[in-house]
């Protein structure tokens, strides 16, 4: 997952180093942070960002 100074993040396949989807918009700013979290047996991304906002993130809604 990497974050961009648009406000986008993105979810890429490691083995391709290929992007999966299209760019997601996730913040009023520049994202700080991206990183993965786990809950229960879930797996979440989480963004941060210039707006000060931490954003929770299922994985398929990123895609």
């Amino acid at each position: 997952m990497s974050g961009s100074t648009d406000g986008t993040v993105r979810l890429w396949d490691p083995a391709e180093g290929r992007p999966l989807g299209k760019p997601v918009k996730a913040h009023g700013g520049g994202v700080y942070s991206v990183g993965f979290m786990t809950v229960g047996d879930r797996t979440l991304a989480v963004s941060a960002g210039r707006d000060r906002a931490v954003r929770l993130w299922k994985l398929a809604s990123v895609r």
